[in-house]
């Protein structure tokens, strides 16, 4: 996993915008399955490994998500956010 000094320098080729886009994808899902294999969530935000490796480590680090043997799993941090995220869409 990559440091946070290599994060940072990687995302600022992401914009606030589309990070918080991807993560608003990935967590109501991962909400609904008790895992989710890292290969899907990376075939699913396009198949960049930039821009998986820089989600992943900002899910790790705030604590929304574990990987563990290639599989990402919802932390208790993380289903409340993503019951916010799913509040506000419904509204």
């Amino acid at each position: 996993m990559k440091n946070r000094k290599n994060v940072a320098s990687e995302t600022a080729n992401m914009t606030k915008q589309e990070i918080n886009k991807y993560l608003c994808a990935i967590l109501p899902t991962l909400n609904e399955v008790d895992y989710a294999p890292e290969s899907m969530i990376y075939l699913a935000i396009g198949a960049d490994a930039g821009k998986w490796e820089v989600l992943k480590v900002l899910l790790c680090s705030s604590g929304l998500a574990t990987s563990e043997n290639y599989a990402m799993r919802i932390t208790a941090k993380g289903r409340e956010l993503a019951a916010k995220i799913n509040a506000f869409v419904a509204a």
